[in-house]
């Protein structure tokens, strides 16, 4: 009952912080120009920002197999698990049900041990977070309109560092901490974060292939921009779509992020003295780029899977949940 309680409760804060950021960023909008806007399209870059995204996508799950290895699974396998999550979390207010159905996908379809799936989640995000403030702190410092932001974003940074650091060192410790050493995935996570820390190489090749993809997300936003017409440069279109991103990444609030692109969107553009019409414009291009592959993959891969029911999908949540809490069986001997 006090996981339904605070499930409900987190819920209802993120929907109120997702409802009031949205009113912030529209209380002044020219619909009629948002509209205009969005009538004006060029297919053909909303297209190659689309395939940029999907190629974006699936660097993301070779990097997976990267970490996995060496497990028996496929990069485009992972992809599509990622893709699933992504989807099902969009519906979310607090953004953890992504990870959380993938764990349980990896663990209970695939027989990857939790704690590796959960040790390579940790360094993902780990990754994808430094990625984000390295290209952004780089932004931030030759990129003028973002002076403002400077001192954050070197806040951010050591945070970044900080991060990669206590993964490294801290985790494979986790098994001399009497609580947590109780939970059967501790030591799994433990082994998995020291084999990480020996085969550093492979961790370099992940943070670089971070950034690219990272990059790449950026550019398809900038050529949405284009699409629009915008006429913003590629590193005003970079800078706007991985901090509109990360933002809304990070901040609860509506399904499908509405109201937090939008606050951030607006905000961004605000800085280039462009109008909220051309922010808004750009989110609703941006949340269907980013949103609507993963709701289409996430579909056929759960028919596949067998997973088509809220029913189905829950008892797989459910067991994999009570497996995870589970302690270590006693060492023979």
């Amino acid at each position: 009952m006090r996981k339904i309680l605070t499930l409900a409760g987190l819920t209802v804060f993120g929907l109120a912080v997702g409802v009031a950021l949205g009113v912030v960023a529209i209380h002044d909008l020219a619909w009629a120009d948002t509209g205009d806007l969005l009538g004006e399209l060029d297919p053909l870059l909303v297209s190659g920002a689309v395939a940029l995204t999907i190629a974006a996508g699936y660097l993301r799950g070779l990097r997976w197999k990267i970490l996995l290895d060496p497990e028996r699974i496929t990069a485009a396998r992972l992809y599509l698990i990622e893709q699933t999550g992504t989807a099902l979390d969009t519906f979310s207010a607090v953004h953890v049900l992504d990870e959380v159905v993938e764990t349980a996908i990896l663990t209970k379809r695939d027989r990857i041990p939790v704690g590796k799936v959960l040790a390579t989640l940790a360094m993902q995000r780990t990754l994808e977070f430094g990625a984000t403030v390295l290209i952004l702190g780089v932004l931030a410092i030759t990129f003028d309109p973002l002076r403002d932001i400077r001192a954050q974003m070197v806040v951010a940074a050591v945070a970044g560092i900080v991060s990669v650091a206590l993964l490294f060192t801290v985790g494979p410790n986790l098994v001399r901490v009497p609580f947590i050493n109780r939970f059967g995935v501790t030591a799994g996570f433990a082994e998995s974060t020291v084999t990480m820390r020996r085969r550093w190489q492979r961790s370099v090749i992940a943070f670089v292939m971070s950034v690219a993809q990272l990059l790449m997300v950026g550019i398809a936003g900038w050529m949405l921009a284009e699409g629009l017409d915008l006429q913003i440069s590629i590193v005003e279109g970079v800078a706007i779509t991985i901090g509109v991103l990360l933002f809304g990444s990070v901040v609860p609030g509506l399904p499908l992020a509405f109201g937090t692109y939008e606050f951030a969107a607006v905000s961004l553009f605000e800085l280039l003295d462009r109008p909220s019409a051309e922010a808004v414009s750009f989110t609703l291009l941006l949340r269907i780029n980013i949103y609507l592959i993963p709701l289409i993959m996430g579909a056929v891969f759960l028919s596949r899977e067998g997973l088509v029911s809220f029913r189905s999908l829950a008892a797989m949540l459910r067991q994999n949940g009570s497996d995870q809490t589970e302690p270590s069986p006693p060492a023979d001997g």
